[in-house]
């Protein structure tokens, strides 16, 4: 793979580190193990450095909040097939937003882990005081 060459980041998820393609793994350099919280409002993401496949000592994990993602994305989105077109118009991909009210893992986050029903004016007010806080986001 020329990614270095071409000043481009590769990253892809799998499953199981050892379904990938040795060509594949022998060229990553990092590999990072998410873990949710019990209560999902953070995730702890352990980190090693690989060389040639093989793992080398963890680094420092990291953490990050994870109520913000559930609030922009719909994790139980199924992604389509790409269709490329002549027409460079068809083929272009065009972003779709869905309200945050209306994204069901928002909706499924906020009643299963915050107690939050999403029909209540309770949630309308938590949604609006959370994508005040997305800093970029309307």
């Amino acid at each position: 793979m020329a990614s270095r060459k071409a000043n481009v980041t590769v990253a892809y998820t799998c499953q199981l580190f050892s379904l990938i393609d040795k060509n594949i793994r022998n060229i990553t350099d990092l590999l990072m193990k998410p873990q949710l919280s019990a209560d999902h409002s953070y995730c702890k993401v352990e980190v090693y450095g690989l060389i040639e496949g093989k793992f080398l000592l963890p680094m420092q994990p990291f953490y990050y909040n994870c109520e913000p993602i559930y609030a922009i994305y719909n994790s139980y989105e199924r992604v389509q097939d790409l269709v490329v077109s002549e027409d460079k118009e068809k083929s272009e991909l065009k972003p779709v937003t869905i309200p945050i009210t209306k994204n069901p893992a928002w909706k499924k986050y906020c009643r299963d882990f915050r107690g939050i029903e999403p029909d209540s004016e309770e949630f309308k007010r938590y949604s609006e005081k959370t994508l005040k806080g997305l800093k970029g986001y309307e």
